[in-house]
């Protein structure tokens, strides 16, 4: 629905995702810090990312003072419009996160990458 036309539909790179959060961000003041989870290179099959039936997608976590009042799907419709790519946006889990996010954009301070705790 969201890939573009042609043959090979590639993953947006982080600096696409990037952009696109502060396409977005403005019309979501209720959110604290936007994060990226990195795609995962290999499926269970062993397929490449968009070499199988499933369509290419990437997860965006947001952070709330609210975590209820976050219109998580709105904010994906937003975030897929601008990509051209299915987004999944979700809340943050805290100290529950079972794989790396990079923090991309935390509004008033500068965009930094960064990597949730991992489990031990």
């Amino acid at each position: 629905m969201f890939q573009r036309s042609c043959s090979r539909v590639r993953q947006p790179s982080i600096l696409d995702v990037v952009n696109g959060v502060k396409r977005v961000l403005p019309a979501h003041p209720e959110v604290s810090a936007w994060w990226y989870t990195p795609p995962q290179r290999l499926r269970l099959a062993g397929d490449l990312p968009g070499s199988g039936s499933a369509p290419l997608s990437i997860e965006v976590v947001v952070e709330a003072a609210s975590p209820e009042e976050v219109p998580c799907a709105k904010i994906a419709k937003e975030l897929s419009e601008v990509l051209r790519i299915e987004v999944r946006v979700r809340t943050h889990r805290g100290d529950r996160e079972e794989r790396p996010l990079f923090r991309i954009v935390s509004p008033g301070r500068t965009s930094s990458a960064s990597e949730a705790p991992r489990p031990a």
